[in-house]
């Protein structure tokens, strides 16, 4: 499924992105990336925003916009937790540690987003995704392949905003 976001929205995702990018420099924190592109560091907390952003928009419910909250905290309430890639052979990756819930995998860069499939921490947690990419200096984590990813429309959500 894709999702193009108004002009509005990429503005959203910019500012909250930034707000991340700068709170998570202010607090000592650095940003850990592996195998990936040149992309400039505070774009892609720009760009992650928006694939938060992309997912509420799909499922027609509440985004809350946030750029100090918990490391386990929802990106969607009560528990949707958005993983995003610019890599089109990119894997939902959990690590332990990742709370329970339900994990929705995202490609694409502002504005426009792919939905690709969702999996429960419980599904994705299995010992034949688990892997350390080839990468000694890397953490073990849990990749799930796209192919083994529930469909978007499967995704049940428990409060969708009112139409009026």
């Amino acid at each position: 499924m894709k999702v193009m976001l108004a002009p509005t929205e990429q503005f959203v995702a910019a500012t909250i992105g930034q707000q991340r990018y700068t709170a998570s420099r202010m607090r000592g924190l650095t940003h850990k990336v592996f195998n990936d592109d040149t992309m400039d560091v505070a774009r892609r907390d720009q760009h992650a925003a928006g694939s938060e952003i992309a997912v509420a928009k799909a499922l027609g419910c509440y985004w809350p916009p946030s750029w100090n909250a918990a490391k386990n905290d929802p990106d969607i309430p009560p528990d949707i937790q958005v993983r995003w890639t610019t890599h089109h052979a990119g894997k939902l990756i959990l690590r332990d540690g990742d709370p329970a819930g339900r994990y929705v995998l995202v490609r694409g860069t502002t504005p426009e987003f792919e939905l690709i499939g969702w999996a429960s921490s419980d599904e994705a947690m299995q010992p034949d995704y688990l892997t350390n990419f080839g990468r000694t200096d890397a953490p073990p984590c849990y990749a799930v392949p796209n192919d083994c990813l529930n469909p978007i429309h499967t995704l049940e959500v428990y409060q969708r905003i009112p139409q009026f």
